[in-house]
């Protein structure tokens, strides 16, 4: 039963407070194992010992590591979209140009706080984990619809704008979404010392507005 604040309003008890602060490390440690020891390394004991919980306590919380990796990939991706989303809501009025580079500067900044988690996301896509990860497997392809969507509603709404031309509007999110691919690529080459600098918000929504013609 839940315990009431002197407003009437009611609060979590203690129990469920600790339970959603265990679930939340339980989180935690899973995308580190999970990044650090790849999908198909990273086992529940692993997780537990990361986590500082018995295994048991994890089975309490996920039944097994398919549904530890899709809750993992629920709470990311309603953070990552969350973020679009209110972006894409605040910058409505702003030119196309703004909107664009403050999106991505947006999904840079997430990616970057992120990086283990896409570094999951990585390998679960170049991979097929349905027999592996049977519900997990089928969030990771569900997470890039949702980004491509919400990348394709701005690249129309800078058609209707004007802002791009609509000859080839087909191809313009493709674009987007490749280009972020090459250069979460560009970062992993320059981590390991090849390759350049990350590309910025900035140089990317040049290079795909204003080309790269001299």
């Amino acid at each position: 039963m839940n315990d009431r604040s002197d407003s009437g309003v009611a609060i979590p008890n203690l129990r469920s407070r600790i339970r959603e602060a265990t679930a939340a490390a339980i989180l935690e440690a899973a995308e580190q194992v999970f990044a650090d020891h790849g999908l198909h390394g990273a086992h529940m004991n692993d997780i537990g010992a990361r986590a500082g919980v018995a295994v048991g306590t994890l089975y309490n919380h996920f039944k097994d590591r398919d549904a530890l990796l899709a809750g993992l990939l629920d709470q990311r991706a309603g953070e990552v979209l969350g973020e679009m989303d209110r972006v894409i809501a605040e910058e409505a009025r702003a030119d196309f140009r703004e909107r664009l580079t403050t999106l991505l500067r947006t999904m840079f900044t997430y990616f970057a706080a992120h990086r283990p988690f896409f570094t999951i996301f990585q390998q679960a896509e170049s991979a097929d984990l349905r027999a592996l990860y049977p519900v997990a497997g089928k969030k990771v392809p569900e997470l890039g619809l949702e980004v491509y969507g919400r990348l394709e509603k701005l690249m129309k709404s800078g058609v209707r704008g004007k802002a791009l031309r609509p000859e080839g509007a087909e191809l313009y999110t493709a674009l987007i979404m490749s280009m972020l691919r090459v250069n979460k690529i560009r970062e992993r080459c320059s981590s390991a010392g090849a390759g350049g600098p990350a590309i910025t918000p900035e140089q990317l929504v040049r290079v795909f507005l204003d080309g790269a013609g001299a």
